[in-house]
């Protein structure tokens, strides 16, 4: 049995090594008899991650709170780049779940948009972000800043609060924020059905090209 938890033990840490080794960890800091404080660092050597497994669980947290917005920038490219570089080796597919657009521009493919826990736009990558077709699909890509002045705008794209999610509204769950809603969107939930090829869309009155 000795024998048996060591060669367990030795096929373990082969794993690790290789596993941790592929995406850029330092495989010194996964020794036997080490806490397992490991050390993420970025194209350029910068200390971006302390990972303890130890009594101070959250200095991970803290030390990414403590990180400058503009490194936090970089420190996420990096991480997108490790992304895109081990789909491309290993040809595997990937879901990415992100608030922020960019990244989802940047890694993805195809990309489906959600409100209030519901699917209400899903299309090619390009397709969505050149032309949107549900009305908070094109609230959200105007929300994004822009270095443009002429791009700018005053209002929010979107006004009101979210619905409630363990109640609510009928029909449309975007019609109480929607500025194209009738009396169909509070009537019928709106089906998910293609507007344009490989564009799907869950609107009664979806927007035009």
């Amino acid at each position: 049995q000795e024998i048996v938890a060591r060669a367990v033990e030795r096929g373990l840490q082969r794993r690790t090594t290789e596993k941790v080794t592929q995406v850029g960890m330092d495989e010194k800091s996964f020794g036997r008899g080490q806490n397992y404080v490991s050390m993420m660092t970025d194209l350029k050597g910068h200390r971006v991650l302390d990972v303890v497994d130890g009594p101070d669980t959250g200095s991970a947290r803290k030390l990414w709170e403590q990180l400058p917005e503009s490194q936090r920038d970089q420190v996420e490219a990096v991480v997108l780049d490790l992304i895109m570089s081990l789909r491309r080796k290993y040809g595997t597919s990937l879901l990415f779940i992100s608030h922020n657009l960019w990244p989802v521009a940047k890694v993805c493919d195809r990309v489906g948009v959600m409100y209030s826990g519901v699917i209400v736009e899903e299309a090619q990558v390009g397709d969505l972000f050149a032309k949107p077709r549900h009305p908070y699909t094109q609230a959200l890509l105007a929300s994004r800043p822009s270095m443009d002045p002429s791009r700018r705008i005053e209002e929010p794209p979107v006004t009101g609060d979210p619905p409630n999610p363990i109640d609510p509204p009928s029909g449309c769950r975007f019609r109480t924020r929607c500025p194209r809603a009738d009396a169909q969107c509070a009537a019928e939930v709106p089906a998910l059905r293609e507007v344009a090829p490989g564009q799907l869309v869950a609107c009664h009155h979806p927007l035009t090209a």
